[in-house]
């Protein structure tokens, strides 16, 4: 799968990897800009209007290395927040166990989206993006 930018100049390709048990959620490998992969993702991606940032799901409890698969025993899902001018990325709510996490929009620094159907929302302005 391929996504790109309100702006046309970064791409991001989700290259499919499985599936959490029968029909359970996909992950894969996100790649943004043809330089930067993230392990454990899934496909559904969504971009601020002004293609600063790029949100997405990922996979907790992942092993990254080459043969990489979820621990079914401790997976759980987040949200990664990536500023793609500096490709910094915060990692942004998030639950133990299985969740289809679909992303809705990214809109006036509002992030919507759905877990396991029920509507969420957060203010991705007030991420503090300083280093701890």
């Amino acid at each position: 799968m391929k996504f790109e930018s309100p702006n046309n100049e970064h791409r991001l390709s989700f290259e499919w990897k499985g599936e959490l048990g029968m029909s359970g959620p996909e992950y894969g490998t996100m790649i943004i800009d043809d330089n930067l992969e993230i392990r454990g993702t899934q496909p559904s991606v969504v971009f601020s209007e002004d293609s600063k940032y790029v949100a997405f799901p990922a996979l907790k409890g992942v092993d990254t290395g080459p043969n990489y698969a979820p621990d079914r025993n401790n997976v759980g899902f987040r949200i990664i927040l990536l500023n793609l001018e500096n490709k910094e990325f915060k990692y942004l709510s998030g639950n133990k166990g299985y969740a289809d996490y679909q992303l809705q929009e990214l809109s006036n620094g509002v992030l919507r989206y759905f877990v396991n159907g029920e509507l969420k929302s957060m203010n991705v302005q007030k991420v503090n993006w300083k280093k701890s």
